[in-house]
């Protein structure tokens, strides 16, 4: 896959399914997940992804690099805590690693980081 390749968006399908559909109707990930952590695929990521739901694929293609679980549930289209519960998903199957933020002052991220979430968002 080359570095310009940009994975097919999850809301272009056809497909219209709530979020919680999505998740199990699960509203939380077996794992607390800021919304700043960022995730990448597993060398077991790379090679699966055959039998999942269309969003955990979009998921793995996206995790090629590092990506936030803010920009994930933007380019899903789906609440950031829907995308908590899928990449928890994927993490528990060992198809990802979440690379979480280190703490700050009163544990809250600090301001520089949320600032470049927000500008990477805008980029999407």
């Amino acid at each position: 896959m080359s570095a310009r390749h940009e994975p097919q968006d999850a809301r272009t399908d056809g497909r219209v399914v709530p979020a919680y559909a999505l998740t199990g109707g699960r509203t939380r990930s077996a794992r607390d997940l800021p919304i700043e952590s960022l995730v990448t695929r597993t060398d077991q990521g790379r090679r699966g992804g055959g039998e999942l739901q269309l969003e955990h694929r979009v998921i793995l293609e996206m995790a090629e690099r590092p990506v936030s679980l803010m920009e994930l549930g933007a380019r899903l289209g789906v609440p950031v805590g829907a995308a908590r519960v899928l990449v928890g998903d994927l993490a528990e199957d060992g198809l990802l690693v979440v690379h979480a933020p280190p703490p700050s002052d009163g544990g809250r991220p600090a301001p520089a980081l949320l600032s470049r979430l927000v500008e990477g968002l805008r980029a999407c």
